[in-house]
C-alpha cells in the first residue's frame, strides 16, 4: 500500500516564539493546513537563558514537542517540531555554530521525517563588559538592534537607549553579563536557519521511493573508495552513496559527484 495522501490533513505545531510564521508556502504544496498551538509551555523543556536546563538531546526535546502537539491537537494527522542548539561549530570549533533540527511526524503511519541546518551564520555569543562602550561594541558585532540582547536578568532588549540605561545602572554593582537572545522571534539569523531546516524536512516529504512511493527517500550511507587523482588508490572519500527506503527497504546506489578524489585526501599519497 502506498503512502496515504496528505491533501486536506492538518499539521500541529507547538511554539511560543513565532515559528509558525516561517512555514509560509511550505504546507500548501502538500495540501496541508496548520494548527498553531501557542499556549503549550515549551520552555519546560529548557531555555537558552538557562533558567531551565534542557534535559536530554535536541532530538529528545523535538520528539517531546511532537508528542505534545499530537496530544493537544487530537484531530491533527501530522505534528511539526523545531529545536535549536548553539555552541562551538562542530567542524570549525574556533567559531560559533548553530544547529536547527525540524521533525515532522505522521500519526497515521508512524513516519518521522527530519530536516537539519548547520550554520556558522549565527550571532550566538556572550561576554562580560566593564563599560557602556564595551557593551555597545558587543551589541554592534552581534547584529543589535535587529537581534535582541539579554542584559543580566533583562531579556528581549532591542532599544539602544534601554541597553545603555540597563548597562549603566548594572555597572554600579560590577561587570555586566551580556548575551544574545537566541529565542526565534527575536533572532532573524536563527529564523533563516529554521526556515532552511523546514524546507529540507518538507523536501523529504516530497522525496518518494521509486518502488513504493513512500516519503523520506533522501540522504544515504556514504561508501568510501573514490580513486585518488594522482595514484589511483582507493581513498576514504565516498565512491557512492547507498540510499535505502525505510518502508520497503529498496536500495539505490547514487554515484559520487566527482570521478576522482583530490590527492590531498589520499592516505597513500599522504602517509
Amino acid at each position: 500500500m502506498g503512502f496515504p495522501p496528505t491533501m486536506g490533513a492538518t499539521v500541529a505545531l507547538v511554539t511560543k516564539h513565532g515559528k509558525e510564521r516561517l512555514l509560509d508556502g511550505l504546507l500548501e504544496p502538500h495540501g496541508l493546513a496548520l494548527v498553531h498551538l501557542g499556549d503549550v509551555d515549551t520552555d519546560a523543556l529548557g531555555t537558552f537563558t538557562r533558567e531551565r536546563p534542557r534535559v536530554g538531546t535536541a532530538l529528545d526535546a523535538a520528539r517531546t514537542k511532537l508528542a505534545w502537539a499530537l496530544t493537544h491537537a487530537p484531530h491533527a494527522r501530522f505534528a511539526l517540531a523545531s529545536e535549536g542548539s548553539f555552541g562551538p561549530h562542530p567542524e570549525l570549533p574556533w567559531i560559533a555554530g548553530g544547529h536547527e533540527l525540524v521533525l515532522l511526524a505522521d500519526r497515521d503511519t508512524g513516519l518521522e521525517l527530519r530536516g537539519d541546518d548547520l550554520t556558522s551564520d549565527t550571532n550566538f555569543g556572550a561576554t562580560r563588559v566593564h563599560s557602556v562602550d564595551e557593551a555597545l561594541t558587543f551589541a554592534q558585532a552581534h547584529h543589535f538592534p535587529s537581534h535582541a540582547l539579554i542584559v543580566g536578568p533583562h531579556k528581549a532588549v532591542t532599544d539602544p537607549g534601554q541597553l545603555e540605561r540597563l548597562v549603566s545602572d548594572a555597572l554600579e554593582r560590577g561587570p555586566v553579563h551580556l548575551e544574545t537572545d537566541m529565542r526565534a522571534h527575536l533572532n532573524p539569523l536563527r529564523q533563516a536557519s529554521i526556515r532552511r531546516a523546514m524546507e529540507r524536512c518538507f523536501a523529504s516529504l516530497a522525496a518518494l521511493c521509486p518502488r513504493c512511493s513512500w516519503p523520506g527517500f533522501v540522504g544515504g550511507t556514504p561508501v568510501p573508495g573514490l580513486p585518488c587523482e594522482a595514484c589511483g588508490a582507493p581513498t576514504r572519500v565516498a565512491h557512492h552513496v547507498l540510499r535505502t527506503c525505510r518502508h520497503c527497504h529498496h536500495t539505490l546506489e547514487r554515484p559520487a559527484d566527482a570521478a576522482v578524489a583530490p590527492a590531498s585526501r589520499c592516505d597513500a599519497c599522504n602517509p
